[in-house]
């Protein structure tokens, strides 16, 4: 939340295409930018682009000479501009007065509380400061739903190329219509009016997108600054990267030396990166699910869906799950187990590089270009790699499985 952000009250859109413009004199804001002919270096391997499709997000492989267009914060510009040969701003919404983040005193001050509270170690209180600051950032962001009746989905397709800048002239209305069963920001009924769309209002009153946008903005900078300062040390490789974490391989010997360079990022100050554990090995099987392992102790682990605050035990592989189901027509309990290797994800390829070392590949951006063409590509790698992902999982955590019941 620290920095100058852009006064929502003076934000005005602006068409740029045919001016000449320098990244660095751009005023605060977001734009609609064309990344023209990449160069070799970090970013190809690293760039946080991700090519999105009815409702399905892939990394991409980027090679040198290749283009991109994207939606970019004033600050990512500047810092993308650098791995193009040249950058074309399109369009945006931006703002020459700036402000301070309305809550960033309030942040300043619930983190000093967070601090205090684990020097006393007052776990309780130092959880209720953690996800109070959490809430904060969405506090600009709340989701407020809207309604809209149609009479063909032909004019459901309109309003959605129109009012969400989709790209749905090649897409057939079926794969619409599913499209939007499973979206958790779209509905759609069929109703003797025609068809209901209930939608992600995005000029709700409530929202100010440009504060939460930004502060995303940030986050995703930072990051990927980061992750270049962190490879450019010898003998660091990058193991996995989110929005708040970063896990890094590097020779024991060197650990010393890097943690000195680095001091200044690495801290207990409010947006520093903090240790949380250093391990012997490390297994990483998507986003959220991950073991750490020294030795034959797990210092630290995620397994989104599975593991919750009342179930601890690492290795969780089973969920039995309750859902309350009601419909105008009857109301049903319907019970079943969630099983872990139904809910791997495919959007990267594995590849075996040696006995004891895999690793994630991005596919090629000509595989996951169309619908149909991304379903086959995961459908490919799930035959592929499903049984090597269960098999390693059983081995790490030496079939000590458990299951738990969720109400």
């Amino acid at each position: 939340m620290k920095g100058r952000f852009c006064n929502p009250a003076s934000i005005k859109y602006q068409d740029f295409r045919g001016a000449t413009l320098v990244p660095r004199d751009l005023a605060n804001g977001i734009y609609r930018v064309r990344l023209l002919a990449a160069k070799q270096g970090f970013l190809l391997d690293h760039h946080p682009f991700r090519y999105k499709r009815l409702g399905r997000s892939y990394y991409f492989q980027l090679n040198a000479g290749d283009t991109i267009e994207t939606l970019l914060h004033k600050n990512e510009i500047g810092y993308f501009s650098r791995f193009f040969e040249r950058v074309e701003i399109i369009d945006g919404l931006y703002s020459t007065e700036t402000i301070k983040h309305p809550l960033l005193n309030k942040g300043l001050n619930l983190y000093a509380q967070r601090m205090y509270h684990r020097r006393r170690k007052d776990q309780v209180k130092e959880n209720l400061c953690k996800i109070s600051m959490q809430h904060m950032h969405s506090a600009t962001n709340q989701k407020r739903f809207a309604k809209k009746y149609f009479y063909s989905m032909e004019e459901v397709r309109n309003f959605l190329s129109t009012q969400f800048a989709m790209n749905l002239g090649t897409i057939g209305l079926d794969e619409i219509v599913d499209f939007l069963a499973r979206h958790k920001y779209f509905g759609l009924t069929h109703t003797s009016r025609g068809y209901e769309l209930s939608y992600l209002d995005i000029s709700a009153n409530s929202n100010i997108f440009s504060l939460s946008a930004q502060v995303v903005a940030n986050a995703r900078l930072k990051l990927i600054q980061t992750l270049e300062r962190f490879l450019s040390y010898r003998s660091v490789e990058l193991c996995y990267a989110n929005i708040d974490s970063i896990h890094i391989s590097i020779c024991r010997d060197e650990v010393a030396g890097f943690l000195e360079q680095n001091h200044d990022i690495i801290s207990d100050q409010l947006g520093a990166l903090k240790i949380e554990a250093i391990a012997d090995k490390g297994y990483w099987f998507d986003v959220g699910r991950y073991w750490l392992k020294k030795g034959r102790e797990v210092v630290l682990f995620k397994n989104k869906g599975f593991n919750q605050k009342t179930a601890p035990h690492p290795f969780i592989c089973r969920r039995r799950v309750s859902n309350f189901v009601e419909t105008p027509t009857f109301v049903h309990l319907n019970t079943y187990v969630t099983k872990m290797e139904n809910t791997f994800t495919y959007h990267k390829r594995v590849e075996q590089r040696s006995s004891q070392e895999s690793r994630f590949v991005r596919f090629h951006y000509k595989e996951i270009e169309e619908p149909h063409n991304a379903n086959l590509t995961e459908a490919r790698e799930q035959l592929s790699s499903m049984k090597v992902k269960v098999e390693l999982f059983q081995h790490i955590s030496n079939k000590n499985q458990v299951e738990i019941k969720e109400r």
